[in-house]
């Protein structure tokens, strides 16, 4: 926790430091008007004078003047302070993301993963009013409680036992509220984890059964919520109303222990009221101090969630950021683009995954397998997702390894899901397109049969796409990302099952493209080779056993028949 807390507050420590001194000059200013008073009231009254009241007036307004000026200037920084903890704590969670560990990454429940980065402005918004608020009053109450012992020894046992107090309120109760704090943070997200997959699955749970559940569950979880913050509540009442009745216990016998002191002549009467200033003040604080106590509690518990974002391991990134890729190459002497040589991976299971395959420069490719635990892993693999225990994965004979694997992935373009991201389709399209390749934008979409459809939106290319794609259809966003591909001049593509769902011609249409205006090398996953014939190369993909190429569709059926009948 100390660690994270380093990170998300004390990394802004010049700033903080600097409104601590502040808030020390303004406390020490703040005992300006008390002291002015008693002053005026123990002499200057007396002498009958216009001129010391006017001095003593002038030098008040001075230094008031001036702790208004450096409570300005803690405002000023505590802006400063957000705008910079923003970008850093924003930049940071954006760039995790990016390029988080596959693994670490999947481990953590992503439902409510990123909604964690919200707890940003608690973070701000506590940390700023601890340092200002709080500090300002803890320094108000020390230095109240300083200036208030040297008037008679009366006041410096009550200022004992007043701290003795305090002291008790945070010991005994601090360590169990901020574990109760953090219980009902994390049962907040889990209330929001499970609206987010509600929403996410929303026609799953459209039917009676399945709403029931949802419902039910629902309920569940907010009652957890609910009990977490009874139990938390308990901790911070209790807190409260120890130094709510310290305020009523303490303000009554300052009133009566002053008043004996000065009717005994212990005391002036400018002291006694000096002495109930500088207590109304530092007790109002006391009275306060809880709230701190909460607002210090969210921070912890802030600090707790942002953890689950940025203990999230980091990829290692390669060294290789570019490679000579050949854009016309002869299709009668291919080279070798990818080669998984004697692969072995263990997954989550147990299970064994063996890997032989060779894929040739501008083929177009049909891997057919019943596994599909087999398919997910060779994708992670190739993609540098996953690593594998043993054997060696070369692209463009070099290792996998050792390419940057951001650059290696702009250079593999993976379809494989119908997700799309808040955009239009001309922004979609366009980023990371080279110029020449932008004003071919039209002619890609009449290949992937996306024109009329895009040409027949209000906005056109400027139709901003919501949700999963709203307006375009589940098939248009497969073929608007393979339009992308294309667009991008990737050397390799790689389509999941998700390129039959769309029109059998149209897929016809773009392998007869790619292999003959393109160098780029496709490999697309299927379960049926009826489906696809017109590829260089079918790939058998057969557990335990490696894989098995062949030109010849007759001699894929015969594979078939021996290894997965």
């Amino acid at each position: 926790m100390r660690e994270i807390l380093n990170y998300l507050v004390f990394c802004d420590k010049k700033f903080f430091g600097l409104i601590a001194v502040y808030g020390l000059i303004v406390a020490l200013l703040n005992l300006a008007l008390p002291l002015s008073i008693q002053v005026l009231i123990t002499s200057v009254i007396y002498t009958a004078l216009i001129q010391p009241v006017v001095v003593l007036s002038a030098v008040l307004l001075f230094l008031i003047s001036f702790a208004t000026v450096l409570s300005v200037l803690q405002k000023f920084l505590i802006e400063i302070y957000k705008r910079n903890s923003f970008v850093r704590m924003s930049s940071d969670i954006l760039l995790k993301s990016i390029y988080s560990n596959y693994e670490s990454f999947h481990s953590h429940n992503t439902s409510d993963l990123s909604s964690r980065y919200f707890e940003i402005f608690n973070i701000q918004r506590n940390a700023s009013e601890l340092i200002i608020e709080g500090l300002l009053i803890a320094l108000s109450i020390v230095v109240s409680f300083i200036l208030s012992s040297f008037y008679h020894p009366y006041f410096l046992i009550l200022n004992l036992i007043i701290s003795v107090v305090i002291w008790i309120t945070w010991a005994f109760f601090s360590k169990k509220a901020i574990s109760r704090a953090i219980s009902r943070s994390e049962a907040k997200f889990a209330v929001f984890a499970w609206i987010d997959d509600v929403f996410r699955m929303n026609t799953f749970f459209k039917s009676g059964t399945n709403k029931d559940y949802a419902v039910s569950k629902g309920y569940r979880l907010v009652n957890d919520y609910i009990e977490t913050r009874k139990r938390y509540w308990s901790v911070t009442f209790a807190q409260i109303t120890i130094l709510s009745i310290l305020y009523v216990i303490v303000t009554i016998a300052l009133l009566s222990i002053g008043s004996i002191l000065v009717i005994q002549s212990q005391l002036s009467l400018g002291q006694l009221v000096a002495a109930e200033i500088l207590y109304t003040t530092s007790l109002y604080g006391v009275s306060k101090l809880s709230i701190y106590y909460d607002k210090y509690y969210e921070l912890i518990a802030s600090a707790d969630e942002m953890e689950h974002l940025l203990v999230i391991e980091n990829e290692k990134i390669g060294k290789v950021t570019n490679i000579n890729h050949v854009n016309t190459i002869s299709r009668d002497k291919p080279s070798l683009l990818l080669k998984l040589d004697n692969v072995m991976y263990k997954d989550y299971f147990g299970v064994q995954h063996k890997f032989n395959i060779a894929i040739e420069q501008s083929t177009n490719n049909l891997l057919l397998s019943t596994d599909q635990v087999s398919k997910s892993i060779l994708i992670k693999l190739i993609t540098n997702l996953i690593h594998p225990d043993s054997g060696n994965i070369t692209f463009n004979d070099i290792q996998i390894s050792d390419f940057d694997q951001h650059y290696l992935r702009s250079q593999i373009t993976l379809i494989d899901d119908v997700n799309m991201f808040d955009c239009t389709i001309r922004e979609f399209l366009e980023f990371g397109v080279s110029d020449l390749m932008q004003g071919n934008i039209n002619n890609i979409l009449k290949l992937v049969n996306l024109y009329s459809v895009v040409y027949s939106l209000e906005n056109k290319l400027d139709t901003r796409l919501i949700g999963n794609g709203f307006p375009l259809q589940e098939h248009h966003i497969i073929q608007l990302k393979i339009a992308k591909a294309i667009l991008t001049e990737s050397p390799m593509i790689i389509i999941t099952e998700i390129f039959d769902r769309i029109n059998k011609q149209i897929q016809q249409n773009i392998l007869n493209y790619l292999s003959s205006e393109t160098s780029t090398t496709v490999i697309c996953f299927s379960g049926n080779e009826d489906n696809h014939i017109s590829y260089d190369n079918f790939i058998l993909l057969v557990k335990d056993s490696g894989a098995f190429v062949t030109d010849n569709i007759s001699e894929l059926r015969i594979l078939i028949k021996r290894y997965l009948s």
